[in-house]
C-alpha cells in the first residue's frame, strides 16, 4: 500500500509539473527575450493570449516552450479575422508563414527554415490576383521572379 502512495504522489506532482498552462497578457507585457511568470522560477511553457487594450477582442494567441515561442503564433484584427499566421520553433519563424486583410482575403505566403526565408513566396492582390512569386535561398531572392497586375497580366519576369 505504501508503494501506491508513493506512486501516486510521484504521478501528482510530475503532472502538475508537466501540464500545459494558460495565460492572459496585455500588449505591453509580452517578453522579447525567456518568458517567464510572476513568482515563477521555470520559464513559461504553454498559451498565451494577449488581447487589445481596453478590450475583450483577441489580438494574439501564441504559444511558449521553456520560456521562449514555440509552435503557432496566430494574429488577429479586431474583427476578428485572422491577420497572420505561423509557427515557431525555439523562438524562431518556422515554416509556412501567411497574411490577410481585413476581408479575410491571402494576402502573402512565405516559407522560413529556422529563421531565415528559405523557400516559396508568393503575394496577392486584395482581389485575390497572384501579385508575385517567386522562391528564397537563405533570405535572398534566387530563380525566375514574376509580378501581375491586378488583372493578372504579367507585368514584369526577372532572373536572379
Amino acid at each position: 500500500m505504501k508503494n501506491y502512495t508513493i506512486i501516486f504522489i510521484l504521478l501528482a506532482v510530475l503532472s502538475a509539473s508537466c501540464s500545459k498552462k494558460t495565460v492572459i497578457l496585455s500588449e505591453d507585457e509580452l517578453p522579447e527575450d525567456i518568458f517567464y511568470l510572476q513568482d515563477e522560477i521555470k520559464p513559461f511553457s504553454g498559451t498565451c493570449y494577449i488581447y487589445f487594450s481596453g478590450t475583450e477582442i483577441l489580438k494574439e494567441e501564441l504559444n511558449f516552450k521553456e520560456g521562449v515561442l514555440h509552435g503557432s503564433r496566430v494574429s488577429y484584427f479586431k474583427n476578428g479575422q485572422v491577420k497572420r499566421e505561423g509557427s515557431y520553433e525555439n523562438g524562431r519563424y518556422q515554416g509556412i508563414w501567411r497574411g490577410f486583410n481585413l476581408s479575410g482575403n491571402q494576402l502573402f505566403e512565405v516559407e522560413y527554415k529556422q529563421d531565415t526565408l528559405t523557400g516559396k513566396f508568393i503575394s496577392w492582390h486584395a482581389t485575390g490576383v497572384i501579385k508575385e512569386k517567386g522562391l528564397y535561398k537563405n533570405n535572398t531572392r534566387i530563380g525566375e521572379w514574376i509580378r501581375y497586375d491586378e488583372a493578372g497580366m504579367i507585368t514584369r519576369k526577372e532572373l536572379l
